[in-house]
């Protein structure tokens, strides 16, 4: 008995049915965890685009006075970085521990890191703004050409919009937690309290000055938030739902061709084949607007950033429990659990697009009577799997969640055993 053959009807079918079936993650399907992270970053002049409810785009703003307070609050932020890291210099080279490190000094590296590294990202996304438009824009685009007969939107995956909503309270949160702290300590380096008040000579600093100390609290309010509000979009909205949709594309992708892939033979038409040849193509355009955005600046900032930022925040909570505000706590539990997040989920979905683009790649090459479809072989072969890339040689694979753990906990036990 012949073999089926599948049209692309029949294809284009099955793969809505999937899609349906197994919540098939969407950019569409989160668009209400995307609107409200954006309308948390814009309420800070986070960020320098906006979302259009016609168009359903994200798109610039041309809001002369909103992009006047945008540049305001890049310049101050840029400002304020550059303070700590000059303030964290000179409290280095002055101190006066011998072979040790102090406490000061170790929260002042999760400070640093956490503004300086937002600072960093959003000098990226002014540099880079307009390719990052295009690559939101150009998932929903996909997204619309490839489901355009789906009458019923699907909800989208618990799991995943809660870590998106996760994203929007941290965003808010963290930033609380620190002015909180500032509020009743008002002198910790290296902010700007620390420099501009004398708390060697005050005995309690809450008590300082009205007049100085609370218009230096607004400040950090200022300040703190609109660099979390840019941070979290980019981190959330920006980068981890589009990477958790391409690797959706490709495990669909890579389960419908299985099924009409006859017990390892082509039971497939000429308009299928070239269905199935189309859509890989534009994962590929998609995944090189993705490294085009992020590969340079952000993925490299990124690790940096949240691997300082992730050893002082364990070691905070297992040396410093202490000594450090309840609110500090707050803040270094918070930024704890996001980075773990970060690291199993966000990094590990971008090592199986990597795996799952090279298994899938590996099964159509296997299949029996490929060499009777020149054109089909031709394209199957000429297929690179696709990567998510950092700088201009690496890329995130399935091992590189466990490496950032193993090396943060390593700089952590390291810590450890310097300060004891």
């Amino acid at each position: 008995m012949m073999p089926q053959t599948f049209s692309s009807t029949e294809f284009h079918l099955d793969f809505l049915l999937l899609r349906k079936s197994s919540h098939f993650a969407m950019l569409e399907d989160f668009l209400s965890a995307i609107i409200a992270q954006i309308k948390i970053s814009r309420f800070f002049n986070s960020i320098p685009f906006k979302w259009n409810l016609k168009t359903r785009r994200l798109i610039e703003d041309t809001n002369k006075l909103y992009n006047f307070n945008y540049k305001i609050g890049r310049f101050v932020h840029a400002t304020y970085a550059t303070f700590m890291a000059t303030s964290f210099t000179h409290m280095w080279l002055t101190s006066d521990t011998k072979g040790g490190i102090s406490v000061d000094q170790i929260l002042s590296i999760g400070w640093i890191c956490c503004h300086c590294g937002s600072g960093i990202l959003s000098a990226g996304v002014a540099h880079k703004m307009d390719q990052l438009l295009r690559l939101i824009n150009s998932f929903l685009e996909f997204e619309e050409k490839l489901c355009e007969d789906v009458s019923e939107r699907t909800k989208g995956h618990w799991v995943i919009k809660l870590l998106c909503y996760l994203g929007c309270a941290a965003s808010l949160g963290m930033p609380t937690f620190i002015c909180l702290m500032i509020a009743f300590h008002p002198c910790l380096p290296p902010m700007v309290g620390y420099s501009l008040l004398d708390c060697a000579t005050i005995a309690d600093p809450a008590s300082a000055s009205f007049w100085l100390r609370n218009p230096l609290l607004v400040f950090n309010i200022l300040t703190w938030y609109n660099a979390f509000g840019m941070a979290y979009f980019l981190m959330f909205p920006a980068f981890y739902l589009p990477m958790i949709c391409l690797k959706e594309y490709l495990r669909t992708l890579q389960q419908v061709t299985l099924r009409q892939f006859d017990k390892g033979k082509i039971t497939t038409d000429a308009a299928t084949r070239a269905t199935i040849i189309t859509i890989y193509r534009r994962m590929q355009i998609l995944e090189l607007k993705f490294n085009s955005c992020y590969q340079t600046v952000f993925l490299p900032t990124t690790l940096l950033a949240c691997m300082l930022s992730a050893m002082t925040s364990l070691f905070v909570a297992i040396r410093l429990h202490d000594a450090v505000p309840i609110a500090g706590m707050g803040f270094f539990c918070l930024k704890l659990s996001i980075l773990f997040v970060l690291f199993v989920f966000v990094f590990g979905f971008g090592g199986k697009i990597h795996t799952g683009s090279e298994e899938m790649l590996a099964k159509w090459r296997q299949v029996e009577g490929l060499a009777t479809h020149k054109d089909f072989r031709r394209a199957v072969w000429s297929f690179r799997s696709l990567k998510v890339k950092y700088g201009d040689y690496g890329f995130i694979d399935k091992l590189t969640p466990l490496v950032l753990n193993a090396f943060v906990v390593g700089l952590t036990v390291n810590l450890l055993l310097i300060v004891e």
